[in-house]
């Protein structure tokens, strides 16, 4: 049996209890290899009480835990580490306690390959020589051709330790090859449980309904993401608002300011100050679990991904959205347009117009019921392609080199 050690970022535990999009992908490698059985599976994961409890379950998948390191230690050393780059032009690279237990473990146990999925910190600052077939697993756009000097030179030396870069898009494919010059690179789509996201009772959607205050004769937006600038919440809203008085018409804004943790931030309050005025047609659910999320996008006619000031590597809300047989209007924003196309959504160009074009977009769906049914048909074709068992079948054929068909 191939025994693989796999490194999760120093962010959210595994299991997934927590969240986390990197994390969710993850877990449904662990949870079809479970059913398969194709590896036995080492998961590197920082401490969590209720992650601990929850892999209990797991046959064919051990958790290593790892304390994670106080914040305020982290920030200090990022702190340094930007001084003296700064003024002496030397990058100084810390590891952290997490990369050294990883290490450790790897130094005195047999691995036949490693899979890094997203752990950058540990592309960077491992000093493991593990005698094995590593694989990178990229997610967000770490890799940028106008980086500092440095980096580009670590990460193009950190990746030639390694026999593919796993891209989660076409679009960092590209990023990874601009900055390194290495071409070992192979396209992964990201994939969600599509059987999930189906229709619920009607005594389960009237539930939610009331819930939010929503009535059958309004016209409902999702949003759904981490609700911080760069994902073009804001701009959304200004276009809402703009709409909302024309129409029966509410905005429904699902998640948090940082993944799980539903704190008022300050970037939250100016939403919530914004909309003030209109705050009954705006709903501000907090976090919602992952094993819910399938819910809500039952409330809605449509779905918005607006960023803007980041270019996203990939988004498995757009999945997530076509699954349920929802339009969605999106950004060109990096990886996006590649898991969309005409027929289920409408791409907004980031220009000074940014907003006005997403007013237009909206309008045009609000205005159109039959298109949005239309759009909602193609959108649950479409999805088929990124189910999770797609993606575990083409991550099989990566890590056995049979390559993806």
């Amino acid at each position: 049996m191939t025994k693989i050690a796999l490194v999760s970022p120093c962010i959210l535990p595994l299991p997934n209890v927590r969240g986390g999009g990197v994390e969710l992908l993850i877990q449904y490698f662990i949870e079809l290899n479970e059913i398969n059985h194709d590896f036995d599976l080492t998961v590197f994961s920082i401490k969590d009480f209720k992650a601990i409890r929850e892999s209990k379950k797991y046959l064919f998948t051990k958790f290593v835990y790892i304390e994670n390191e106080f914040f305020l230690f982290k920030y200090i050393k990022s702190t340094i580490s930007k001084y003296i780059l700064k003024l002496f032009k030397v990058l100084l690279i810390f590891r952290s306690k997490y990369i050294k237990q990883i290490d450790k473990y790897l130094f005195t146990n047999d691995f036949d390959k490693l899979i890094v999925e997203n752990c950058h910190e540990f592309l960077i600052s491992s000093q493991n020589n593990l005698n094995c077939d590593k694989y990178y697993h990229i997610h967000f756009n770490d890799f940028r051709p106008d980086c500092k000097t440095k980096m580009k030179e670590l990460q193009t030396n950190a990746v030639k330790g390694y026999k593919r870069i796993v891209c989660i898009s076409e679009f960092i494919k590209k990023q990874v090859e601009k900055t390194t010059g290495q071409y070992n690179t192979v396209l992964l789509n990201n994939c969600i449980d599509t059987r999930k996201f189906t229709q619920i009772s009607k005594a389960e959607k009237d539930k939610l309904q009331d819930k939010y205050q929503i009535s059958d004769d309004d016209i409902v937006i999702l949003y759904s993401g981490r609700i911080i600038s760069e994902k073009g919440i804001l701009e959304l809203i200004l276009a809402f608002k703009k709409l909302c008085n024309n129409y029966p018409l509410k905005l429904l804004i699902v998640g948090a300011g940082t993944y799980s943790l539903n704190s008022n931030t300050t970037f939250i309050r100016k939403l919530k100050s914004l909309v003030s005025n209109i705050k009954e047609k705006v709903i501000f659910t907090g976090y919602i679990e992952h094993s819910e999320i399938h819910k809500i996008y039952n409330l809605c006619d449509f779905t918005v991904i607006p960023t803007l000031y980041c270019e996203e590597a990939a988004g498995l809300v757009a999945i997530e959205a076509l699954a349920s047989g929802k339009p969605v209007i999106i950004s060109d924003s990096g990886g996006l347009p590649e898991y969309v196309n005409e027929d289920c959504s409408i791409c907004v160009n980031r220009n000074k117009d940014f907003i006005f074009g997403l007013e237009q977009a909206i309008e045009t769906l609000i205005n159109n019921k039959d298109l949005r049914i239309i759009m909602g048909i193609e959108a649950i074709k479409l999805s088929k392609k990124f189910d999770m068992e797609e993606y575990y079948n083409n991550y099989k054929k990566i890590l056995f080199d049979k390559g993806i068909i």
